[in-house]
């Protein structure tokens, strides 16, 4: 009921006494299993408990580690045993099965995507195992989305691998960054060996090439960044090259979300609406950034970003209306978030246009507005880092 409730008020109390037995099952009682990960998996991708996201990805890599599903099950030295006496965990995973590689690989991505995303919490750290599983999972091929689901975990780890890099930077000397080209030319390569791996018939997965078109704008978006700080010193041609690639590839993935049946795409999982509010936000920097060499009126003919809006809310409210439109419809309060953002788009995008609202401070405060769950109006920095815009 938790993920199938159209309903935003069942959802939030369904959603919190799921929490409230999770977290009592597993702290207090010391009792986490594989059913509760699992369990926890399901829900952050399908629940709708924005705010526990972070603290509930952790508790899901803490249950994955604890059943030693990243690491070899050899018992060396009693550790085995003192665990026991020590900590009383009695559920002791014997043997790594299919479900056991499909759960802690899910565990990585779902953490990876909300670390990149929220930036609060460390993604779980990939390890030689976790590689074993990759491989088993995308050569037995047991289930029909295995080869999907392999192909959407190397994307995501080859994404891993660029924040790691773009840390590294960020933290390191100013040799660190004048090897960002050699970096990205790496990343570059390897998305292409990925792709390579995608025969004709995975290419006509929309998930999985969804995922592919966010991993070209996420590797590429470095050289357009809201933080100068993140700035990978690209410049010249290399540099528009990338501001180039990623907003073709971010209309890529807008194109072929709207190939789809508005019903589909609406109600997709998680990591999908992270992927599209990330090209949606791609799209708006690259509207408005700066620079000499770069057309930002051939950007916004390319896709025009309000037309965009406009077609999503008008999907989202035909869909609400299809399926019985009650009060607290989930998908009128994703409409709601749709429209905030627009709002805040309007002002640079569209100036002429008759706004809704007087300014991008009313109509957050507004109630017929919402902005993303990701957009923490409180968390200026989160702003000025996303968006390239403060309150002050």
């Amino acid at each position: 009921m938790v993920v199938t409730s159209t309903s935003v008020q069942e959802k939030n109390l369904l959603s919190t006494e799921l929490v409230k037995t999770l977290t009592h099952e597993v702290f207090v009682l010391n009792q986490g299993h594989f059913d509760h990960l699992a369990g926890l998996l399901i829900f952050l991708n399908w629940g709708n408990d924005s705010g526990n996201k972070n603290h509930l990805v952790q508790l899901s890599m803490s249950l994955a580690q604890d059943l030693r599903l990243n690491r070899p099950l050899v018992d060396e030295g009693g550790h085995k045993f003192a665990r026991l006496v020590a900590c009383g965990v009695g559920s002791v995973t014997e043997i790594h099965t299919m479900e056991h590689r499909r759960a802690v690989l899910g565990c990585f991505f779902v953490s990876s995507l909300v670390s990149s995303f929220f930036g609060r919490i460390d993604p779980m750290q990939w390890t030689p195992l976790m590689d074993e599983h990759l491989r088993t999972v995308e050569e037995s091929k047991e289930c029909l989305n295995d080869e999907v689901f392999a192909a959407q975990i190397r994307l995501q780890l080859l994404l891993h691998r660029s924040y790691q890099m773009r840390d590294l930077e960020c933290e390191g000397s100013q040799r660190s960054k004048l090897l960002s080209g050699l970096y990205l030319k790496a990343l570059q390569s390897q998305l292409q060996d990925i792709k390579a791996s995608i025969n004709s018939r995975l290419q006509q997965n929309f998930s999985l090439m969804a995922c592919f078109h966010y991993t070209k704008v996420s590797i590429h978006e470095r050289a357009y960044p809201a933080d100068a700080a993140l700035s990978c010193n690209m410049t010249g041609p290399q540099h528009l090259q990338c501001l180039c690639t990623s907003l073709e590839a971010a209309k890529s993935f807008v194109d072929l979300t709207f190939m789809m049946p508005p019903a589909r795409w609406i109600e997709m999982p998680l990591h999908f609406r992270i992927q599209f509010m990330r090209c949606l936000v791609a799209l708006y920097r690259l509207s408005v950034h700066e620079d000499p060499a770069w057309d930002k009126q051939a950007v916004r003919k390319t896709i025009d970003l309000m037309a965009v809006f406009d077609h999503v809310i008008t999907s989202m409210e035909q869909r609400s209306v299809e399926i019985g439109d009650p009060d607290d419809d989930i998908i009128i309060h994703l409409c709601k978030v749709m429209k905030g953002f627009r709002a805040f788009c309007a002002p640079k995008l569209a100036p002429d246009e008759t706004t809704l609202r007087e300014s991008n401070s009313q109509a957050a405060m507004d109630e017929d507005f919402l902005f993303p769950e990701f957009m923490d109006l409180a968390d200026d920095a989160w702003l000025q880092d996303v968006l390239g815009w403060s309150a002050l």
